[in-house]
């Protein structure tokens, strides 16, 4: 044989798979501009200044982001993970972002990345991976991987995704479906 058998206690108590469709994507939120920390599980971040035209719009098809006189260099979408996907997330877990992308009325920005951020009693651990920016669907892996901190029982720990866009001046992006899935990550 050649790969070594999961633990016993894995095969008493598997983990479940566990899926979040953040707030925004899962009842909607209105129609007009939303801003800051616009749901309980969403914010909207940037560094273009009070005179930056940053407007991220709810629509029947999921969320619209567009930037006009803006001059900084990125614009943050934050998605926090639920208390029980971030609680024991740790090397022994595989995330996945569903993310779809349209272009709106601008062209696409001009790049983007994910980055995966968990803080255990304030502080944190982060890794980053490039965004394909191309229209459609489709899973991006945050890992978290063999280098994440391993959770320790009794601190409180929380997560969340920056969805990091670059390159936004006079563009736009439209993300239809955006969801999480954390899974115990494979056995080798």
């Amino acid at each position: 044989m050649t790969g070594g058998l999961p633990p016993l206690r894995a095969l008493r108590h598997p983990q479940p798979v566990l899926e979040h469709l953040p707030l925004p994507w899962r009842r909607g939120c209105g129609s007009g501009p939303l801003e800051g920390r616009f749901a309980p599980d969403a914010a909207l971040f940037h560094d273009g200044g009070a005179a930056a035209e940053i407007r991220l719009e709810a629509r029947a098809d999921g969320l619209e982001l567009s930037a006009r006189r803006f001059g900084g260099s990125y614009v943050s979408l934050a998605i926090d993970l639920p208390a029980e996907m971030a609680a024991d997330l740790g090397p022994a877990h595989n995330l996945r972002l569903r993310l779809a992308l349209a272009a709106g009325n601008t062209p696409l920005p001009g790049g983007g990345y994910l980055r995966l951020t968990i803080e255990e009693n304030g502080t944190p651990w982060q890794m980053t991976v490039p965004l394909a920016l191309a229209a459609g669907a489709r899973v991006t892996p945050l890992g978290p991987g063999p280098a994440a901190p391993t959770p320790v029982p009794g601190l409180f720990r929380r997560g969340w995704i920056d969805l990091v866009f670059t390159g936004m001046a006079g563009r736009g992006v439209r993300i239809p479906h955006l969801s999480l899935c954390r899974a115990p990550a494979p056995h080798p």
